[in-house]
């Protein structure tokens, strides 16, 4: 098996547009245009956790942890700082059965700071969803 990853034919950040496995090289390379992308045999990247610089593999960035945990007395926040401007960002709450309730909706961030604070005791989630070739995330809030 040929394990490919397809991604756009430019010099600089190229976005992952597809991977898998064939059975033979040439389904692989068939995968490509000429002028419009290129494939890398051997691997199948995940086009959410890499990019391609100069025609070589890189890991996305990550611009925050996975977890925060804060005072839930309405004073403590957790705050993500540095995020690039066009970067869009949300707040769930998890109740205990998981499901998800939107504390905030999607809004961009223009000033790069981001963050949540709350009297309300439990779980929460920022997501982030900045822009190319940043990755996006989930940042687990435990408020207590």
């Amino acid at each position: 098996m040929y394990r490919f990853t397809v991604f756009e034919d430019r010099f600089g950040a190229a976005r992952i547009l597809t991977n898998g496995e064939c059975s033979t090289l040439q389904t692989a390379m068939g995968h490509g245009a000429p002028g419009q992308r290129q494939v890398l045999i051997g691997e199948a990247l995940d086009g959410e956790l890499f990019y391609f610089l100069d025609y070589q593999p890189v890991p996305r960035l990550a611009l925050a942890p996975e977890a925060i945990s804060i005072a839930a007395d309405g004073l403590a926040t957790a705050q993500l700082d540095g995020l690039p401007a066009g970067t869009l960002a949300r707040i769930l709450r998890r109740s205990d059965d998981n499901r998800a309730e939107t504390v905030r909706d999607w809004d961009e961030v223009d000033d790069g700071i981001f963050g949540l604070r709350t009297a309300v005791p439990g779980s929460y989630e920022l997501q982030i969803e900045p822009p190319f070739p940043f990755r996006r995330q989930t940042v687990k809030v435990m408020a207590q």
